[in-house]
Parts: C-alpha cells; sequence; structure tokens
C-alpha cells in the first residue's frame, strides 16, 4: 500500500512525512548512481571509433514527488554521459 495512503490508527500527516522520507531515500540513491556512472565513466573514456555514429543515450528516472532533488540528479546524468 502506498505510503501516502494513512492505514488504520495512522493520521494523514504522518503518512505524508514516511512517503517525503522514502522520496528523499531514493532521490540520495539516484543521485550515489549517477556520482558513480559518471566516475566509471570519467575513469577510462572509450576510444573513439573511426567513421562511427554519435552515441545516443536515453536515461529513464522515476521522480515522482522529486521535485526538490530532481534537477540534481539530472545535472549528474548530464554530467556524466556523454
Amino acid at each position: 500500500m502506498p505510503a501516502s495512503i494513512p492505514l488504520s490508527g495512522e493520521s494523514a500527516a504522518s503518512a505524508s512525512r514516511q512517503a517525503d522520507i522514502a522520496a528523499a531515500d531514493l532521490a540520495g540513491a539516484l543521485h550515489d548512481t549517477a556520482r558513480r556512472m559518471r566516475d566509471s565513466l570519467s575513469a577510462s573514456p572509450p576510444a573513439p571509433r573511426e567513421g562511427a555514429e554519435p552515441v545516443a543515450v536515453a536515461v529513464v528516472i522515476p521522480c515522482f514527488n522529486e521535485a526538490a532533488a530532481i534537477g540534481g540528479v539530472i545535472g549528474d546524468f548530464r554530467a556524466a554521459l556523454p
């Protein structure tokens, strides 16, 4: 059951706090993942292939209720990826 729906005996404010904590945990995990990706990519950039097309990368980031953190996460991915 989603944390934003109060359970029996639980107030809406308590459920909202739990949802905020879960969102902050997710944002932190995404930030750490982006940092590890950036570090691993900057450690050994691939050699360009002659005549190769530019690489296109798509990143799917779950961002429900992530207004406070999503900008930093996107910035980290942009810095880490070509």
